[in-house]
């Protein structure tokens, strides 16, 4: 089966939580997964001995493999980044919009937001969210949890959204998100870092509450990412594969959504 992942980032330097994170071992992982495309998502504030810069990114992108996700810096001028973002997107270079909830404190529905979500409409691309836990002890999980996103849905019928990394630890609270509106989606990365994928009670503790969500949103609207350098693709596919999935929603999970999305 064809399988893409949707959510991943790239270090040239090893840092916190993160090793192995260089586009080479991005490959790599691809391969010894089979995983056929990765969507990578640029960093909000990029270091540059450490970050990818955009335009290195999309120097990657040109193999086809690959896709951009832009990640937007509300500590940075917004009406810049608005017009960087409309020339990447009538460029072809990116494939969506990424916004930080918790590590930034805003809501989906903040106005300021709006003109992004405008131009994701315009283009048809998804806009991405943080939601659930962080890492590191600053961000402020108020602004990540997944219910925030259900007024902005609302309000946005035409706007396809993401709920990265199912707002773990409220997983069932994104279910009813998923559930009620038919332009939300969630992605399955992120729920794991490389140690807690081997810690059995961690593990079973993640698939049952992704089983919940499953039977009561059903699995149609999920989509497979591993937040590549935090885990191996090889064994998140496992992960997904032991979902109580159809064969037909493991179709969506790990291609058909991805490739509807981000016009692969």
């Amino acid at each position: 089966m064809k399988i893409i992942n949707t959510h991943a980032h790239i270090i040239k330097k090893p840092a916190e939580y993160n090793s192995d994170g260089k586009i080479s071992d991005l490959i790599y992982d691809m391969n010894r997964g089979g995983v056929s495309k990765s969507i990578i998502i640029s960093l909000w504030d990029h270091t540059p001995d450490i970050d990818y810069s955009l335009e290195e990114l999309f120097e990657i992108a040109k193999d086809n493999r690959f896709g951009v996700v832009y990640t937007v810096n509300l500590d940075k001028n917004l009406k810049q980044q608005l017009k960087e973002v409309e020339s990447f997107f009538e460029g072809g270079l990116i494939k969506g919009v990424k916004v930080l909830l918790g590590y930034q404190s805003v809501i989906p529905n903040d106005k300021k937001l709006y003109p992004f979500y405008n131009l994701c409409i315009k283009y048809d691309y998804p806009v991405i969210f943080h939601t659930g836990d962080t890492l590191g002890s600053e961000a402020k999980l108020i602004y990540s949890h997944p219910l925030n996103i259900d007024s902005l849905a609302v309000e946005m019928p035409k706007l396809k959204i993401i709920i990265a990394h199912l707002g773990n630890p409220w997983i069932i609270d994104s279910a009813e998100v998923i559930y009620k509106n038919k332009n939300v989606y969630g992605d399955v990365s992120g729920l794991f870092l490389s140690s807690q994928i081997k810690d059995r009670r961690y593990y079973n503790f993640i698939l049952k509450k992704v089983n919940e969500l499953i039977a009561y949103a059903g699995g149609d609207k999920l989509l497979f990412g591993t937040d590549f350098p935090l885990v191996d693709s090889k064994s998140y596919i496992n992960f997904v594969k032991s979902l109580d999935l159809t064969e037909k929603e493991r179709e969506f999970a790990f291609y058909k959504n991805a490739e509807k999305l981000f016009k692969l």
